[in-house]
């Protein structure tokens, strides 16, 4: 009867995330991008539907960890460099120094530089 029939909802104010109220499935709505946020917390109701008796619940905070993929480009800091040599220096001089930026984790941020 209704004291075994459970809805489930979200609790927490999200756009990330939803719940299906009859099977409690929760599904991503919308991108989720670990650069902008690495973890969300979403709290989760069960209850059940007596009629006759109070209604009881129960709450879960789902903790949901991204993890990284190589999803951003890195990008020269700053993003033009101009540089002038005189044509006597030494085979090998050092000329300039070129610094990338790129916020992906591990070996997603990992650069490698070449002349084209």
């Amino acid at each position: 009867g209704p004291n075994g029939h459970v809805t489930y909802s979200i609790l927490t104010d999200t756009d990330k995330f939803s719940t299906d109220s009859t099977t409690g499935v929760v599904k991503i709505v919308n991108p989720l991008d670990r650069e902008e946020q690495q973890v969300h917390y979403v709290k989760t109701e069960a209850r059940d539907q007596a009629r006759e008796e109070p209604q009881l619940l129960s709450t879960v905070l789902l903790k949901v960890s991204l993890e990284d993929v190589n999803d951003n480009p890195p990008q020269f800091i700053p993003p033009n460099y101009h540089v002038k040599v005189r044509e006597d220096l030494p085979e090998g001089a050092m000329i300039m120094w070129l610094e990338v930026y790129d916020p992906d984790l591990s070996q997603s941020s990992q650069v490698r530089y070449s002349l084209m």
